[in-house]
């Protein structure tokens, strides 16, 4: 099963420094939806989509009706009722309206990118605190930079708790990877990035919270790391995945199918030599395998983090260094 990552448009209205794009951001092009369907009919004749994300880039800045086309274009081929994923920095409220409007028939979700390094962070919070009429399915997405690390654990859980009393929405806690797009480098290294998911998992269910944490659901059921689970079509309509050099992530791009399943075969051959006697072979908590992380203290499938749920982690030690 793969997830299929649709980025319309690159182009945003914020200059967040974190953000994966950087320069590309200001990439004009507009993903051409007669080149989109041409993918999909390919796409659904090799593969099963499980879902489909839609994200930028900033994509409430593209024409409302631009959106409802790409969605009834998806519908038509996503013939299982596959979620669709919108998701959005929340500068143009339109895409909720969007949302609400197909929630029923295309089951469309609203994903909330929230980060203190962004100019509006205090505008999502006041709407998921007060806001009414909220989408079905309502995710708020937060990449663990070190503004989030150093905030203090049970005041960043009593936000999302009161998050989800009033909005529903569920949380996930995204790993931060730097990319060749984008000079700037956070340090947030896998190592660190587990330890941290360590405290925030260990406090989530020592204290009880109630709302929705992705993170701890990932943790039990891990997912299918390599390539196959995922392709992107971008904005010029090529098909693209996950490559790294020196540990940043870059877009491999080709307009054939073919050379994505070629490299499927390629990354496979690499990971059975690297990975096959992993205990976590094939299940781990890789978002895109990176076989350079593989020499570091903790790896890019997080096997550190899957051996202290396998011990017991979640209900031993207090591990939160952030109280």
């Amino acid at each position: 099963m793969t997830v299929l990552s649709i980025q319309p448009s690159f182009r945003c209205n914020f200059k967040c420094p974190y953000c994966y794009l950087g320069s590309l951001r200001t990439d004009p092009q507009i993903l051409d939806l007669a080149l989109l369907e041409q993918r999909l009919q390919e796409l659904t004749s090799n593969i099963y989509i499980e879902c489909v994300d839609i994200f930028g880039g900033e994509i409430g800045l593209l024409p409302m009706n631009y959106l409802r086309n790409l969605i009834n274009l998806l519908n038509k081929y996503l013939t299982q009722g596959q979620d669709i994923n919108l998701t959005t920095n929340f500068s143009n409220i339109r895409i909720l309206r969007l949302v609400k409007e197909f929630e029923d028939t295309c089951n469309v979700g609203l994903g909330l990118s929230y980060n203190f390094e962004r100019q509006n962070f205090e505008d999502i919070d006041l709407y998921l605190r007060t806001g009414k009429d909220f989408p079905k399915r309502l995710c708020t997405l937060m990449v663990v930079l070190p503004s989030i690390i150093k905030y203090n654990i049970f005041a960043l859980l009593n936000l999302c708790q009161a998050w989800y009393k009033n909005s529903g929405t569920e949380i996930s806690f995204i790993r931060y990877f730097p990319s060749i797009y984008n000079n700037k480098d956070y340090e947030v290294n896998n190592q660190l990035y587990a330890d941290y998911m360590k405290a925030l998992l260990f406090t989530y269910k020592k204290a009880n919270y109630s709302f929705p944490l992705n993170n701890l659901a990932q943790l039990a059921n891990p997912g299918d790391p390599s390539l196959n689970s995922n392709i992107f079509i971008q904005p010029n309509g090529n098909y693209a995945w996950i490559q790294y050099d020196n540990n940043r992530e870059y877009f491999k791009e080709s307009n054939n199918f073919k050379d994505y399943q070629t490299a499927i075969l390629k990354e496979q051959e690499q990971y059975q030599q690297h990975c096959i006697l992993c205990p976590y072979y094939n299940r781990c908590l890789a978002e895109h395998l990176n076989f350079n992380s593989l020499k570091n203290t903790e790896c890019c499938g997080l096997k550190g983090l899957l051996t202290w749920r396998d011990q017991g982690g979640l209900y031993g030690k207090d591990l939160c260094q952030n109280n």
